[in-house]
């Protein structure tokens, strides 16, 4: 169903897709309790979401280059809004150069990397077909969204309870994301020139469908608030199930990928 335009109907439906996955951890309670919130959150998707769209049909991106940006932008995410990423007491506590690594594995990784980017846009396009010629966004839009993220992010830093870094934490973070836009603009020197066919996927179907689902169910019945990562009151059940059916979903999909050697239409 288109809602005003193309464009702005997959960037919808993919920013309320992970707005299910803020919901699912911090459930009916934290949407009441803390409802503008959940409205800067949204902010973050949109913006987020807008520029990807506009990347996918500048660049036709790949599964693979969809992942780098994700995993990208969602570690900036990580490690100045939420501070996840040096957050050395949450998920078993293991760091590496003041970095927590199975937060970032999570998250970054299978989170980010996976269901909020590659699944998210697949069931955008399951709901309404990318139309590879809809207008790109103008020079205006992606200042826009810029600011948006980096006012978020300065807002975020002034909080005194967002875990921080030690200086080594902070030139990981520089040579990761060196490293991940390398890889990314080199992986676009030789663009793809056609123009996607989406086709819809039986166990992408189930992995998208599955996570509303699940999510929904988890925002809504597993509801036990209580403060389990840095400065957010979540709750602890639906965490740690939502945080299994993540990497369900991503190792899944990463089998599929290995295994049927297509390129998923998202």
């Amino acid at each position: 169903m288109t809602i005003i335009s193309n464009r702005f109907t997959i960037v919808l439906y993919c920013a309320l897709f992970n707005m299910l996955f803020e919901y699912s951890g911090r459930g009916i309670n934290g949407l009441t309790q803390q409802p503008i919130f959940f409205m800067f959150i949204f902010g973050i998707y949109f913006s987020f979401f807008a520029m990807l769209e506009d990347l996918m049909v500048r660049h036709k991106l790949t599964n693979f280059q969809v992942f780098l940006i994700a995993v990208s932008w969602g570690t900036l995410v990580e490690a100045f809004v939420t501070g996840n990423l040096y957050d050395p007491d949450a998920s078993f506590g293991i760091t590496l150069v003041g970095v927590n690594i199975v937060n970032f594995i999570i998250i970054s990784v299978f989170a980010w990397g996976i269901v909020q980017s590659n699944i998210t846009l697949y069931l955008a396009n399951r709901l309404q077909p990318r139309d590879w010629d809809h207008p790109k966004m103008g020079t205006l839009g992606w200042i826009v969204c810029i600011l948006y993220q980096i006012g978020i992010v300065l807002v975020a830093m002034q909080s005194p309870v967002t875990p921080k870094s030690q200086l080594a934490g902070y030139i990981a973070l520089l040579i990761f994301e060196a490293a991940m836009l390398t890889i990314l603009v080199y992986s676009l020197k030789n663009p793809r020139e056609d123009k996607p066919k989406f086709s819809p996927v039986p166990l992408m179907d189930f992995l998208a469908f599955g996570s509303v689902v699940i999510f929904l169910i988890l925002g809504t019945f597993f509801v036990d608030w209580k403060a389990v990562v840095t400065q957010h009151s979540l709750n602890r059940t639906a965490i740690v199930l939502e945080v299994i059916w993540t990497i369900i979903a991503g190792v899944t999909f990463i089998i599929y990928r290995m295994v049927s050697r297509k390129e998923i239409a998202v």
